[in-house]
């Protein structure tokens, strides 16, 4: 018998904090939409941190339904919310009618299935969405498009692969970066433009590189461990030891580097990349980026080269990762000002 993991983060999702983040962030845009948060978080607030009952979810649905909300946006966000709510009360009805030794195999496959039903939105939206901008005619997304790259000498020097951006980057990161690009890689020509997107669509990106990357799921805080980036810390020393700065730039552009052989600053990553991607992308580059540049440091995994940290190849990538996170001062699409990537 296996127990599923799908409710906690569920309830995550639809949690007071999360909900009332997000109406906080878009209360500050107009009026009605201000007026409409206010009646969206009452009918929410019977979600409480930890998992909620069957009877909780199925009636603080049922509220969410009854309002009636006059803003666009938030009208749509409060229908994923309510679908979100069905899946996590139907996720709570399986454990309901399991045995002690918990839900029967299978249930976890339902679940899923539940989760990708919720997400069908998402992706019928999203993919309309980076075809009519035509995303496609620079990126390669789903395995489509990407026609510019062909056009490039080298492929490191296009536009980069977005299948995997939602694991990639942080959400926020990636909304204000749609709303004002930023240059991360300026020794290419080809620059980002700015479409001038509403919030509506903007969010409708953004949660469709979720739900490509399977990645829809509440907001978490990565605790940086800060004494990686001592003198004596193992991340330092293994990141100079992979001489991660022979190609990641952190600062100035090294004006006698071949631009083929270079890689974003990494200053950005703190506030940019996913923690949990950063390891999935050290463990293995090219299964996520078939024909990157990135040297794989760990081809055997999880056995190891290097004999820090008594050899563990694990704790050896965790180390590096937050070494890096430690790094401040790159170029941000969240400062106010910033230039956009046509500048």
């Amino acid at each position: 018998m296996r127990s599923s993991h799908f409710p906690a983060a569920l309830a995550g999702l639809v949690g007071v904090g999360a909900c009332a983040a997000t109406c906080a962030a878009l209360a500050g845009c107009n009026t009605q939409r201000k007026q409409d948060c206010d009646k969206f978080l009452p009918a929410m607030s019977p979600m409480q941190e930890g998992i909620p009952s069957v009877d909780t979810v199925d009636r603080v649905h049922d509220s969410v339904a009854a309002a009636q909300f006059e803003d666009q946006p938030l009208r749509e966000y409060a229908t994923n919310y309510k679908n979100t709510l069905t899946v996590l009360s139907n996720t709570l009805k399986l454990k309901a009618s399991a045995g002690p030794e918990g839900p029967p195999d299978g249930t976890d496959d339902v679940i899923k299935q539940n989760l990708k039903d919720a997400r069908t939105d998402y992706l019928y939206q999203g993919r309309t969405l980076v075809h009519r901008r035509n995303c496609v005619g620079c990126h390669i997304i789903e395995g489509d498009g990407g026609d510019f790259v062909k056009l490039v000498a080298e492929p490191s020097l296009g536009p980069p692969m977005l299948t995997p951006e939602g694991a990639r980057v942080q959400p926020e990161w990636l909304y204000a970066f749609l709303r004002t690009p930023i240059t991360i890689r300026p020794w290419i020509s080809v620059r980002m433009p700015t479409f001038g997107l509403d919030d509506h669509n903007l969010n409708g990106v953004i949660n469709y590189f979720g739900a490509v990357s399977n990645t829809l799921g509440p907001f978490q805080t990565h605790e940086v461990v800060r004494t990686a980036a001592s003198s004596d810390g193992t991340g330092k020393q293994l990141f100079e030891l992979l001489k991660c700065q022979s190609c990641h730039v952190l600062g100035s552009v090294p004006k006698d580097q071949t631009p083929s052989t270079l890689a974003p600053d990494l200053r950005m990553a703190s506030e940019r990349l996913q923690p949990d991607w950063i390891l999935e992308w050290l463990k293995s580059p090219l299964a996520i980026l078939p024909g990157t540049r990135m040297p794989a440091y760990w081809p055997d995994y999880p056995k190891t080269f290097y004999p820090h940290l008594n050899g563990n190849a694990e704790a050896q990538i965790r180390a590096i990762r937050d070494h890096i996170l430690t790094f401040r001062g790159g170029p941000s699409p969240k400062t106010n000002g910033a230039k956009t990537a046509n500048n």
